[in-house]
């Protein structure tokens, strides 16, 4: 298993991940341009195979904002957090209507599948161990493989995500950060920013838990 990083160069700088197998490409979050997608799975001689699915962290504005491209190019499964989906398509619950003029055509419901907590999703040969961690917004997720964890905007490198935005909660934050420190994990590939070791990102909980 392995893992390319494409940061999004339309001001947000946010964090798409292609994990990618012998077999399988899943796609952690869409805030990336479906060109920049394109251009660097040919760089990666994946060219002539298909993303098998996106795994969305959160439904902010941000990190869905090349999804619809991508699902009109690769037709896959979009998983999301349970009871999350009308997230996607309402501009106050994703943030859209702060930052930027933005809106997903409701038609990408029909590759929609709810994620529950706990749950184990093995797309292929790539298998993922989902854990609810809200505080940031109200549908945000962690996704553990192997060694590695991505934490979405849960964990950024030297901080926490926001909590100010609609579904955000302080309180809520903290226990998944509780949680977060329980997992055994490596490495944390964050929304924004560089990947964190797990002794940084223990750092980083301790600061913001008390």
């Amino acid at each position: 298993m392995q893992i390319k990083t494409i940061t999004s160069s339309n001001g947000m700088n946010q964090n798409s991940y292609i994990v990618y197998s012998n077999s399988n490409i899943v796609l952690i979050d869409a805030g990336c341009d479906q060109s920049v997608l394109k251009i660097t799975l040919k760089e990666l001689n994946l060219s002539n195979r298909r993303i098998d699915g996106v795994i969305l962290t959160h439904t902010h504005f941000d990190h869905i904002y090349g999804l619809f491209d991508i699902y009109n190019e690769f037709n896959c499964p979009i998983y999301v957090h349970a009871g999350c989906s009308d997230f996607l398509f309402d501009k106050i619950k994703n943030a859209s209507c702060y930052f930027a003029d933005f809106a997903l055509p409701e038609v990408i419901k029909n590759n929609l599948i709810e994620l529950t907590n706990n749950q184990i999703l093995t797309i292929g040969d790539l298998t993922f161990k989902i854990y609810f961690t809200p505080g940031h917004s109200k549908c945000s997720i962690c996704i553990l493989i192997d060694n590695i964890i991505f934490t979405g905007d849960t964990i950024l490198l030297g901080s926490v995500g926001r909590t100010d935005l609609f579904g955000g909660s302080i309180e809520e934050l903290q226990n998944s950060l509780k949680l977060i420190q329980t997992l055994n994990y490596v490495t944390a590939y964050p929304g924004h920013g560089r990947e964190l070791s797990k002794p940084l990102t223990d750092a980083i909980i301790k600061f913001n838990t008390w």
